[in-house]
């Protein structure tokens, strides 16, 4: 059987500072493939659609995002303006 899952894990904090978390976990059970990323810098907000992070696979990335409201919670939609694939967002909501 083979396994593909991944998680991304976006935590900002004061001074406008955040931390990114990637782990991707392929292939067949018993002999995975573990991958993993961790960067952290500073954002800055663009303008009220993009936010630009100093420091994501060691240089500086810009986003499209959005926010997404809902009874209970909000969710925040970013895809990358360098390498926008399928222009499918990636939503990320607050952990509880």
């Amino acid at each position: 059987m083979n396994l593909n899952t991944a998680n991304r894990t976006f935590q900002f904090g004061s001074g406008n500072t955040y931390q990114w978390d990637f782990v991707w976990v392929n292939g067949f059970s018993g002999r995975e493939k573990v991958v993993q990323d961790k960067f952290s810098g500073k954002f800055s907000m663009l303008n009220n659609w993009q936010v630009q992070f100093s420091n994501m696979y060691k240089k500086s990335e810009t986003y499209n995002a959005y926010f997404t409201c809902m009874k209970g919670g909000r969710i925040l939609w970013m895809n990358s303006v360098q390498s926008p694939g399928s222009g499918i967002f990636t939503g990320y909501g607050k952990a509880e």
